[in-house]
């Protein structure tokens, strides 16, 4: 019970702290010093996903460890695809069948090598949590992408009020 209450309020302490940050501007402060908005997303990310999976102190010591690793492969494969598309959204109606079959085959062949990771994983995740947290934590991924997306509208996203709703924001 005790680990519970403590674990609730270190949860509602960086939650509290978190979604501060959102009501603020994407601007980095003056002189470049505090922590940058994808730490402290990810240390709000840590909170929702250690209060969702309920986990004791036990559990957390062996389980980020666990997920920072995760979390680094699919960082790094997102950056590759990043670098192979070049971050420009392709222009379909000018493209050629033969151009546009070979990007839905590169899209294919990126959500094959994520799933592969993801598989990867179940298993060590599997050794320093029960299934049940393990199938918990995919869960509790997605919830949070859902928050976040919640905040960022609500707040107007990282580029101000670029996401409110004024007929797209363009």
């Amino acid at each position: 019970m005790k680990n519970q209450f403590i674990t609730f309020t270190v949860f509602v302490l960086l939650v509290i702290t978190s979604v501060s940050v959102f009501a603020q501007t994407s601007t980095p402060p003056a002189g470049g010093s505090g922590p940058k908005r994808s730490e402290k997303i990810d240390a709000l990310k840590a909170a929702f996903i250690t209060k969702q999976l309920d986990l004791t102190p036990a559990e957390a010591e062996k389980f980020w460890p666990v997920y920072n690793q995760y979390q680094n492969e699919i960082q790094a494969l997102n950056k590759n695809r990043m670098a192979n598309t070049n971050n420009m959204k392709p222009d379909i109606d000018n493209m050629s069948d033969a151009d546009i079959n070979k990007m839905i085959e590169n899209e294919f062949v990126f959500e094959q090598q994520q799933l592969d990771i993801r598989k990867k994983y179940v298993t060590q995740f599997e050794k320093v949590l029960s299934v049940k947290k393990t199938a918990k934590l995919f869960q509790a991924e997605k919830d949070f992408k859902l928050f976040l997306l919640k905040q960022m509208s609500k707040d107007g996203g990282p580029g101000g009020d670029r996401f409110r709703s004024n007929g797209g924001g363009q």
